[in-house]
């Protein structure tokens, strides 16, 4: 009888972290979008309040592209970026795509407009983010929490 409590309580846990690690990716995404928030306005701030060259700026700060996203599969290829990471929707990798291969190529105005316009989106992004990571972790322990407990009165 002990072991049957015991077990019953072993899976409706295991079936909580289960639901838990369903929703991971969107804590993965908010973290993600954090950093490259960050490093957006590390950016614009290299750019314009420094008055340093467009060119000096990324020299100076693409050594730390690897650091913002860090876990993320991504490569350089030929001068140009790819995000690969399965973790983030396909409209989340084009935009971080997008902005990566974009430092750089364009005058100081022009390239603090731009760092302009991916921070207003980052900052967007971010917002739908975290609305979504609240509202789909706490949907997923609750998933997962009442899986466990439907499998346990199955079993008994």
């Amino acid at each position: 009888m002990t072991v049957k409590i015991i077990l019953c309580f072993l899976l409706v846990g295991a079936t909580t972290i289960i639901g838990f690690k369903y929703s991971e990716k969107y804590r993965y995404a908010e973290t993600v979008f954090n950093r490259l928030n960050a490093f957006n306005m590390r950016f614009k701030a290299e750019v314009a309040l420094l008055c340093v060259t467009v060119r000096d700026a990324v020299t100076a700060l693409s050594c730390e592209i690897p650091n913002v996203l860090q876990g993320a599969d991504c490569i350089f290829f030929g001068g140009d970026f790819s995000c690969n990471d399965r973790k983030l929707c396909d409209e989340d990798r084009t935009l971080i795509s997008d902005y990566i291969n974009s430092l750089g190529i364009s005058d100081g105005e022009n390239q603090r407009k731009l760092l302009e316009t991916y921070g207003e989106l980052f900052s967007s992004r971010l917002i739908e983010i975290r609305r979504k990571s609240r509202e789909f972790s706490i949907l997923g322990l609750k998933l997962g929490f009442s899986a466990g407990l439907i499998a346990v009165v199955i079993l008994i």
